[in-house]
C-alpha cells in the first residue's frame, strides 16, 4: 500500500511541475479589453482573427458590428496601441463564449492564445456569434492565433 501511494505522489509531483513549467515559460503579458461578447450573427463577419492596426480598419469593423455600445473604449491612438480581435463562427446557442486568455511575447513574435467555451447545456434559443477584442502597444512582431 505505501508503494502504491508513493508512486501515486511521485506522479502526482511530476505532472505538477510540468505544468509549472510551463506556465514559466509562457508568461502572459497585459492587454486591455475593448469589448467581448456576441454579435447577432446577422452582421456576415466570418469567423477570423484580426490586427487592427489603423484608425481606417477599426472604423471599418466598428460600422460593420453595428453596435458598439458596450465598447469599453472606442478611440484608439494607434501610434502607441493594435487592436487584437477574434471573432467566433456563428453558434446555434446563446451561451457559446470566445475569450483572448493570455498573449505571450517571444523573440521574434506574440502568440495570442484563445478559448472557445462551449455552452454547458443546450440552449437553442437564439443564434450568436461570440468576440473578444483587445489592445495591446504597437509591435512589429508578426502575431500567432493559438486556440485551446
Amino acid at each position: 500500500m505505501k508503494e502504491s501511494f508513493f508512486k501515486v505522489t511521485v506522479i502526482v509531483l511530476l505532472l505538477a511541475g510540468s505544468f509549472s513549467s510551463c506556465k514559466e515559460k509562457e508568461k502572459c503579458e497585459p492587454f486591455v479589453l475593448i469589448g467581448q461578447d456576441s454579435l447577432s450573427g446577422r452582421e456576415g463577419i466570418p469567423q477570423q482573427d484580426i490586427v487592427i492596426t489603423t484608425q481606417e480598419e477599426w472604423e471599418d469593423l466598428k460600422i460593420t458590428m453595428i453596435n458598439t455600445e458596450n465598447f469599453r473604449e472606442t478611440e484608439i491612438d494607434f501610434e502607441e496601441f493594435q487592436i487584437i480581435a477574434v471573432f467566433d463562427k456563428v453558434r446555434p446557442s446563446g451561451s457559446w463564449k470566445i475569450a483572448i486568455t493570455c498573449t505571450t511575447e517571444y523573440s521574434d513574435s506574440i502568440t495570442v492564445t484563445v478559448h472557445t467555451i462551449a455552452p454547458k447545456g443546450h440552449d437553442f434559443s437564439v443564434e450568436v456569434q461570440p468576440y473578444h477584442i483587445v489592445k495591446i502597444p504597437v509591435t512589429k512582431k508578426s502575431i500567432e492565433f493559438k486556440y485551446l
